[in-house]
């Protein structure tokens, strides 16, 4: 039974050497900064203030500053006025994306970090959007590359006299599709079938729609476009996939509208405007 007792404070000890969180001093001899609180915060998606970081400093001399910086901008405020203790304040998430960030402290000529994992915005319910219109038209292949060129625009009142895009009091939600897929009847083109992802990146890979040129627009009832408070005229698509089936194509896009995030789910069913531009050099 002595045995069994003289092992169990080794494996107590061992247990808080492996926790991340618990607070080790630093092993060296001059000045140095500890971090004595988590080492790792989660939060929610909103904003959040008076966050708090406890430290501790070893060798303190008059001679070196604490210092606290974060890595983005989302993480700021930082407030030293108290001995031991740095508060911070976390800006809301935006995105539908879970994001992370890197508080760094220094002293003289150590460092310690905290890294802040911040939760994304849950994702919106999706608008379902039932398009009266989709016009596309087809460009051919797209020079210097094998990629077959479609521009789609779903609305709800569809194209002008002279086939362009504004007509007042409209919705417009634009697709620039690329496909290695070529047209099975010239005189009878389609969009092929199957699944189409958003390229943010502009990569120019097959399959893929691009951000050049696929957007949200709207025309208010005098035919001009409503533009956002930065003067922009389209809403940036932030996420989106285009599926193409029988007789029904859906683009399901995640956008910024004036501030709000919102997930629209655009259909259309039926018969769409197929018009053959190959002889034309711009869209």
């Amino acid at each position: 039974m002595k045995r069994l007792f003289a092992i169990l404070p080794l494996f107590v000890a061992l247990l808080v050497a492996c926790d991340p969180d618990a607070p080790t001093t630093p092993d060296v001899d001059g000045p140095s900064v500890e971090i004595t609180s988590s080492t790792e915060v989660t939060l929610g998606q909103g904003s959040s203030a008076g966050l708090i970081i406890r430290y501790k400093l070893h060798n303190a001399s008059e001679e070196y500053t604490l210092e606290a910086t974060s890595d983005v901008d989302w993480i700021n405020s930082f407030d030293l006025s108290k001995d031991g203790l740095i508060k911070f304040s976390v800006d809301a998430n935006p995105s539908p994306i879970l994001r992370e960030g890197v508080i760094t402290l220094k002293y003289a000529e150590s460092a310690a970090t905290v890294k802040v994992i911040q939760k994304e915005e849950a994702a919106p319910e999706p608008q379902v959007i039932v398009a009266e219109y989709l016009d596309i038209k087809y460009y051919g292949i797209t020079p210097g590359t094998m990629l077959h060129n479609y521009y789609l625009a779903f609305s709800n009142n569809g194209m002008d006299a002279n086939n362009y895009y504004t007509v007042p009091d409209s919705k417009y939600y634009f697709v620039d599709l690329f496909t290695e897929q070529a047209p099975t009847d010239l005189n009878n083109i389609t969009i092929p079938f199957g699944v189409y992802n958003y390229d943010s990146n502009n990569s120019g890979n097959s399959g893929t729609f691009t951000s050049s040129y696929s957007w949200y627009q709207i025309i208010d009832e005098y035919g001009s476009i409503v533009r956002d408070l930065n003067g922009n005229g389209w809403f940036d698509y932030q996420t989106g996939v285009l599926t193409v089936e029988q007789g029904k194509v859906t683009l399901d896009v995640m956008m910024n509208i004036f501030g709000v995030q919102e997930l629209h789910r655009v259909i259309f069913e039926g018969e769409y405007n197929m018009l053959d531009c190959t002889n034309e050099q711009q869209q």
